[in-house]
């Protein structure tokens, strides 16, 4: 059943922490606070490539050379360990 979201461009919690390179648990806070769309199928939380490439958007360009700026950190709710 999975596989059969992938085709179609939905992500699960799991397989969206690996796309992004973060944990499980970053993306479900994440989502929580409503950093990144997702929607519920019963039991499941899915989220869309459009929602995980919004997502990506809305995050500060990286620039070689320079740490993140605490704005930034501050949005995301950041402690500094992912």
């Amino acid at each position: 059943m999975i596989e059969d979201l992938e085709q179609f461009g939905i992500k699960t919690v799991a397989s969206a922490a690996e796309f992004l390179g973060l944990s499980i648990s970053t993306v479900r806070n994440e989502i929580r606070h409503g950093r990144l769309r997702a929607r519920k199928s019963g039991s499941k939380v899915l989220i869309t490539h459009g929602d995980l490439f919004e997502y990506i958007n809305s995050l500060e360009p990286w620039r070689p050379g320079h740490a993140p700026t605490a704005a930034n950190e501050a949005r995301r709710g950041s402690t500094g360990g992912e």
